[in-house]
């Protein structure tokens, strides 16, 4: 049986908040962007990314960290599928 994108997003979100809790910092973002820091704080500076700083230090909910996910282009839990014509 084939999921459906809600049911995909709540997988991605059981195995996020699994790892890390209701929130991510820039190293668990580091880790699963697989990226530099660099990177991450420029993520976290955008407007577009929903997220908020806690204490000096930035922080995204995980709620949140999957619902951006998921309006990337070609991203498919935990994938980005690949639409190229063969």
């Amino acid at each position: 049986m084939k999921k459906n994108n809600s049911e995909i997003m709540k997988i991605e979100y059981n195995k996020l908040f699994e790892r890390y809790g209701s929130c991510l910092d820039a190293k668990n973002l580091m880790a699963e962007l697989r990226c530099g820091k660099d990177k991450v704080y420029r993520l976290f500076e955008q407007k577009s990314f929903p997220s908020f700083k806690l204490d000096g230090r930035y922080m995204i909910t995980t709620a949140n960290y999957v619902d951006w996910l998921n309006k990337l282009p070609n991203y498919l839990g935990g994938y980005y599928t690949d639409n190229r014509v063969s």
